[in-house]
């Protein structure tokens, strides 16, 4: 992904903001949240493996949400 910033600056030629299209900043969050996907699933798979049924599962997803 190409982004084209364009940069506010200070009196003294310092930048102070960036500014990006919509679509650039949409894609960086989505990218963000992928990122963010990868480190939940690498830090899952380096814990310990617990297996349940997947009705066992749904009870107590459903026993959290209405408790």
């Amino acid at each position: 992904m190409k982004i084209t910033p364009k940069y506010i600056t200070d009196s003294e030629g310092n930048k102070t903001s960036v500014i990006i299209s919509l679509k650039e900043f949409e894609n960086l969050l989505e990218m963000a949240e992928d990122l963010e996907d990868v480190r939940l699933y690498d830090r899952t798979k380096a814990g310990p493996q617990i297996l349940k049924e997947a009705e066992e599962v749904f009870k107590e997803i459903d026993k959290k949400k209405y408790n």
